[in-house]
């Protein structure tokens, strides 16, 4: 019997640890590798403050392009730098705007982990 409940713990906490996306405190957020947190957590802040009209799209007046995964992936160090800069930063992104703090917590936490898009 001890070792049915043992079993059944020990599951559990196995379980535990693969499911979720991320941790419910704002400021310590830990991101797991499921399929979907790039497109549900992520992607939307690209597409609402950075992939927009006339800026990180074709044709936009960015240089790159940041409805691909990949190029997000490779300016994902300075898209780290430039996010955290004041917004009077000439250099600061998104330009003229902010992020709010907990879109910003996602993409800080998100690039400290590696940038990851789960498949």
């Amino acid at each position: 019997m001890n070792r049915l409940i043992i079993t059944y713990v020990v599951l559990l906490i196995i379980i535990n640890g693969f499911t979720g996306c991320l941790n419910d405190k704002a400021d310590e957020i830990t991101i797991r590798c499921d399929s979907t947190y790039y497109s549900t957590a992520i992607k939307p802040i690209f597409e609402t403050k950075c992939a927009v009209a006339g800026c990180h799209v074709t044709g936009g007046a960015a240089p790159f392009i940041f409805t691909d995964y990949g190029v997000v992936y490779t300016k994902r160090v300075a898209m780290k730098y430039r996010i955290n800069l004041p917004v009077s930063h000439p250099d600061h992104m998104p330009q003229g705007d902010s992020l709010i703090p907990t879109d910003l917590a996602k993409l800080n936490s998100w690039l400290d982990q590696g940038a990851l898009k789960c498949k």
